[in-house]
C-alpha cells in the first residue's frame, strides 16, 4: 500500500509535498526553490535535502519546511528577505530560520514568511512595502528597502501583547491570524478591502481584528481576498471578487441586482453554509472539502485548474473570464492545496494528483505540458535514511 501523503503546498510556479516526514518539491527552480543547486525547471517531484519534516510551504520564489524538533528552515528567493537570514542572498538548499523557540506551523506569502511558535508568539520576516509583517512602521514606497525584515520579528498587537496567536496565514500583501480566543486579524495591503473591516486605508500596518466574532476555525489569504472558516463549518469571504463567486451568476446568494455589484466585498460575507472541513484559496479560484471528502471547486477555469475543459462561461461567449459556478472536482480526498493557477489532491488511497498552467513543471508529471483533467504525480516512496 503507498505510502499517505502528508502535506501538499502549490505556489506560483513550484509545488512541494511532503510524504513519509520526506520532503519533494518540482517546477521553477530560477531561485533554488525547488532546493537543489540548479536553475533548471523540474519536471517531477525531487527530494529536498534533510528529513523528518512535518510541514511545508511552497511559496511564490522561495520555501519553507517545519521540522520535527520545531526547527524552521528556508530556500529560495531572498530579495526581500524572506529566508530570514539577515542578507538578501538566494539559497539553494534548506537554511535554519534563527527563532527564539520552536515553530509549530508556517506561512509564506508573496515575498514574506511568517512562523507561529509554539509558546503562541507569531514572528515574520521578509517584504514589509505594504505593512504585512504588522510592525507598525511608515510607508516607504514599494519598492522600499527599508520596511524590509531580513531576520525575523515579533509581531505585536496594538496593545502590546506578544503572545496568544494560535494560527496564521500569508496572503500576497497582507497576513491574517487567528487569536487562542477564537477572534481574527489581519493587516498589510488593503487595496480591495482584503483586511475585511470598515476602512478605506490602502494599507493597514498593524493588526487590527476583523470582526467582533470570535468563532473562527482557520484563514487563507490570497492574493485580493481572504475566506474563513467558523466553527459551525460555514464559509464566510471578502475582498475581491474573483476567486470565491462566479461572475455570470450568483449561486451564493449574495445581496447582489447584478453580479458587478459583489466584485468587491467589504466585509466578512457568508459564502457557504453546512459543514465544511477545510478549504484553499489563491489567486483566482476557491475549493472546500465537505464532510464527505468531496472537493468542491469554483472560479478561473483559464488554465484548466477547476479540472475541466476551458469551455465558455455562458454568458461570455468569447470566453474572456472562463469563471464558473462551484463544481464538484475530486472525490475521496485527504488533502488538497492550491497554486496560482493549479489544483493538487491527496486521496485517502494515497495518490497524488494536478491540474491546471504546467509552463514550469509545477504539476510535477514529466512534461510541461498544462491539463484540464487531473493527472498522478509519481511521488516515489523514499529509501530509509540508511540506504540513502
Amino acid at each position: 500500500m503507498a505510502l499517505s501523503i502528508q502535506a501538499i503546498s502549490a505556489s506560483g510556479a513550484h509545488t512541494c509535498a511532503l510524504k513519509a516526514a520526506a520532503a519533494y518539491c518540482w517546477g521553477d527552480n530560477a531561485m533554488g526553490q525547488v532546493g537543489i543547486p540548479s536553475e533548471a525547471e523540474r519536471l517531477g517531484p525531487t527530494r529536498v535535502p534533510g528529513g523528518d519534516w512535518v510541514s511545508i510551504v511552497a511559496a511564490d520564489r522561495h520555501s519553507c519546511a517545519l521540522e520535527r524538533t520545531g526547527g524552521v528552515r528556508c530556500w529560495g528567493a531572498n530579495d526581500r528577505g524572506q529566508l530570514g537570514q539577515g542578507h538578501r542572498e538566494p539559497l539553494d538548499g534548506p537554511t535554519l530560520v534563527p527563532l527564539p523557540a520552536p515553530a509549530v506551523q508556517l506561512a509564506g506569502g508573496f515575498q514574506h514568511s511568517c512562523a507561529l511558535l509554539d509558546n503562541s508568539e507569531l514572528w515574520c520576516w521578509g517584504n514589509g512595502n505594504e505593512g504585512q509583517l504588522g510592525r507598525d512602521d511608515d510607508y516607504g514606497g514599494e519598492a522600499a528597502l527599508e520596511t524590509d525584515a531580513l531576520t525575523p520579528e515579533r509581531v505585536s498587537l496594538p496593545d502590546g501583547s506578544q503572545d496568544g496567536w494560535s494560527f496564521v496565514d500569508t496572503g500576497e500583501g497582507h497576513t491574517c491570524a487567528l487569536r487562542l480566543d477564537g477572534s481574527l486579524w489581519c493587516w498589510g495591503r488593503n487595496s480591495q478591502r482584503q483586511l475585511g473591516f470598515a476602512s478605506a486605508e490602502a494599507q493597514v500596518r498593524a493588526p487590527a481584528r476583523v470582526a467582533p466574532d470570535t468563532d473562527w476555525q482557520s484563514v487563507n489569504a490570497a492574493q485580493n481576498y481572504t475566506c474563513a472558516l467558523r466553527v459551525d463549518g460555514s464559509l464566510w469571504c471578502w475582498g475581491f471578487n474573483m476567486g470565491f463567486m462566479s461572475q455570470s451568476g450568483n449561486p451564493f446568494g449574495l445581496s447582489c441586482e447584478v453580479p458587478d455589484d459583489c466584485l468587491q466585498l467589504d466585509q466578512p460575507t457568508r459564502i457557504l453554509d453546512g459543514e465544511w472541513l477545510s478549504f484553499s484559496t489563491n489567486m483566482f479560484h476557491t475549493c472546500a472539502m465537505d464532510r464527505d471528502a468531496q472537493l468542491w471547486c469554483w472560479g478561473r477555469n483559464h488554465e484548466g485548474q477547476l479540472g475541466m475543459e476551458n469551455f465558455p462561461d455562458p454568458q461570455d461567449p468569447d470566453g474572456q473570464l472562463l469563471v464558473h459556478l462551484r463544481t464538484l472536482v475530486a472525490t475521496d480526498v485527504e488533502l488538497f492545496d492550491l497554486g496560482r493557477f493549479t489544483t493538487c489532491v491527496a486521496t485517502r488511497g494515497g495518490g497524488l494528483s494536478c491540474v491546471g498552467k504546467n509552463d514550469r513543471g509545477q504539476l510535477g508529471v514529466g512534461v510541461g505540458l498544462s491539463e484540464s483533467e487531473f493527472v498522478e504525480v509519481p511521488l516515489p516512496d523514499p529509501l530509509p535514511a540508511e540506504a540513502q
